[in-house]
């Protein structure tokens, strides 16, 4: 019996928004029109394995993943230039569901253990185009590529040796043994967040706690005569792979690997922990933003019954913008992994809570790149030595309107004008494009008016005194 669906079009995408397609300059793709909807028939199969009504559901998406495949062609074929189309294909096939909109099963028969059905689709092509424009094209803005540096290490508890059975454990805190002085660690992953089990540091005691990690990132200095700093580049390595596909400019990624590399916090070439220094450092390398957190070995355990390693790996980071000092991105969790070698145990479990944050981060950054190349940077201005209003003041508010958003106006003290501002483009065509908008003011002559410079951030314009 024909059976038609209708899938609601507030379930298209998910949870996902789509983002209104970026034309850019180097015609990325092209501006023709598809209909709005293909009719697609398509099959898909799946192993019944005892279980037909899995098999059939199994069938559909199958069926749905194809139909959406052939949409995706359709697609292409109608766009006169496509790039790095290949590289995002499987993120759209993913979401095969979201992009049809009903369908109606043609036929399904059982054969040999396997499940086939036949579905005639409506395939929503002009999202999945408005898609493959957001996945490829998003970074392609008037502003560029953004471009990051990484401030990102690996340290382990000095004391952390553990041995637990895991089979006599029926609940998920689990209480173990810990060397002196040294606290255990369990943590559990939950769809609400991640859950810590912590007992007594000291040994002869079994107290147990549990408490929510919070998913904001805290970061502090690192007490090293309780924490190990490892050479180990697994982090930068991770955010500088996932970064990198995702089109970002990579900075100071020679220095990034020299403190993740370095053995103690006193060999590193800046204070990890101090953001106004990592700040600049990242501005000297020309980043847009810098990524600043790390990657703690938190449990290592024995399970005696199988003679495997467990090894759990918190990750906290976040991600700073250069200009405005608003942190855009941050990122924290907890991955284990197993081995019968405990440095192979260690090694991936690093390597798996690494990646976790790089993927999450990245796409987080990209959306607030995006956000500010169609509604702009945030930048702060100071003048300096405004001493009138008519003369200075006005003139200057004027053509800092024409070309940026003053989204905020103070005088800190006598004779100073503090602004805040959204500019589309890079800090250094701000300051570029106001000097060209004043033009030939009287009393903005090159004598009268320095600037820009640059201090802690902020891009300081000065009238000279007479």
């Amino acid at each position: 019996m024909k059976k038609l669906k209708k899938l609601a079009l507030s379930l298209l995408l998910g949870a996902m928004t789509v983002i209104s397609p970026v034309i850019t300059s180097n015609n990325v793709f092209s501006s023709i029109a598809v209909a709005q909807d293909q009719s697609i028939t398509v099959q898909g199969q799946a192993a019944i394995d005892g279980n037909k009504a899995a098999a059939q559901k199994k069938a559909l998406a199958d069926a749905f993943r194809n139909a959406v495949e052939k949409g995706l062609g359709v697609w292409v074929k109608s766009q006169t230039e496509v790039k790095d189309f290949e590289t995002k294909k499987d993120e759209i096939l993913t979401r095969s569901e979201g992009y049809v909109t009903e369908h109606e099963i043609l036929n399904e028969t059982e054969s040999d253990g396997i499940y086939t059905v036949t579905i005639k689709a409506q395939v929503a092509v002009d999202k999945i185009g408005a898609d493959l424009k957001k996945l490829v094209g998003r970074l392609k803005t008037q502003m560029g590529n953004p471009a990051i540096a990484f401030v990102l290490t690996t340290w382990e508890n000095k004391g952390i040796k553990t041995t637990v059975n895991l089979n006599q454990n029926t609940d998920h805190s689990l209480s173990t043994q810990a060397s002196e002085g040294v606290q255990a660690v369990n943590s559990i992953d939950t769809p609400e967040g991640s859950y810590v089990g912590a007992t007594s540091t000291n040994p002869n005691m079994a107290v147990k706690t549990s408490s929510k990690v919070s998913r904001e990132v805290s970061i502090q200095k690192i007490d090293e005569s309780v924490w190990k700093k490892c050479a180990d580049a697994t982090i930068v390595d991770s955010f500088k792979q996932e970064f990198l596909e995702k089109g970002f400019d990579l900075k100071a990624t020679d220095e990034a690997m020299e403190i993740a590399n370095s053995v103690s916090l006193a060999q590193t070439s800046i204070d990890i922990s101090d953001r106004a220094k990592v700040r600049v450092l990242a501005e000297k390398e020309g980043a847009n933003f810098i990524a600043r957190g790390e990657v703690q070995v938190i449990d290592s355990r024995m399970n005696e019954n199988t003679g495997s390693y467990v090894v759990t790996s918190k990750v906290g980071v976040e991600i700073i913008d250069v200009n405005s000092g608003d942190i855009v991105a941050s990122y924290s969790n907890t991955a284990s992994a197993s081995s019968s070698s405990q440095e192979n145990a260690r090694a991936q479990s690093i390597k798996k809570v690494a990646i976790l944050g790089a993927k999450t981060m990245a796409s987080q950054t990209i959306d607030k790149w995006q956000d500010r190349s169609n509604n702009g940077m945030k930048f702060t201005i100071e003048v300096r030595n405004v001493k009138s209003a008519r003369g200075q003041k006005m003139p200057f508010l004027k053509a800092l309107k024409a070309i940026a958003q003053i989204t905020s106006q103070t005088s800190p003290k006598e004779n100073t004008l503090l602004l805040d501002v959204m500019y589309k483009g890079q800090k250094s065509e701000l300051g570029e494009a106001l000097l060209e908008q004043i033009g030939k003011e009287k009393g903005f002559s090159e004598k009268e008016f320095e600037g820009p410079d640059d201090d802690a951030g902020k891009i300081i314009f000065k009238f000279t005194q007479k």
